[in-house]
């Protein structure tokens, strides 16, 4: 009788110590998971960012280019007319500058980095008022603005991709 009782210990024992183990090892498990988990989720979230941050410059580069040429329109207007904002733009030109401007205002508001959003939210603001430039002197102002804000903005972008990787 006294084996019996040591062979129904043993057995005991043996079942504990299985469903200790199993416990362990579903809650390693379950920590593997949860942290796989995260580490996809950040690389999702990098993903995101850097395509997002590849097509902004990409975008921000046809803006600022598109800018550049409204910024010639405007002039031979002024030349031609001697008055400034006396001719609209050619509908091409103020139609991909339209588009090109819904586009990168996107894009911003999907940059993850709060700074860089600030400095691209103000280069659209100086965008805005050269385009509502009521004289020759405010569209420059504004232009040059644009671009003094622009060079920084655009650096900013690059660093930020350099982040991602």
């Amino acid at each position: 009788m006294e084996s019996a009782i040591w062979g129904f210990i043993g057995t005991l024992i043996g079942a504990l110590a299985s469903i200790g183990t199993n416990i362990v090892t579903s809650r390693n498990a379950a920590a593997l998971q949860s942290t796989a988990s995260k580490l996809a989720r950040e690389e999702q979230r990098r993903v995101f960012q850097r395509e997002t941050l590849l097509k902004l410059q990409d975008e921000l580069h046809a803006l600022l280019r598109l800018t550049a040429r409204m910024q010639i329109a405007d002039k031979e207007s002024f030349r031609r007319t001697s008055q400034w904002g006396a001719e609209l733009l050619p509908d091409d030109l103020s139609n991909s500058e339209f588009e090109k401007t819904i586009e990168v205002k996107k894009l911003v508001e999907r940059v993850d980095d709060e700074a860089l959003r600030g400095d691209l939210k103000t280069l659209l603001a100086v965008l805005a008022e050269f385009k509502l430039a009521e004289t020759e002197a405010q569209a420059d102002n504004a232009f040059n603005t644009a671009v003094a804000v622009g060079n920084p903005a655009i650096e900013r972008i690059g660093a930020a991709l350099r982040s991602q990787y």
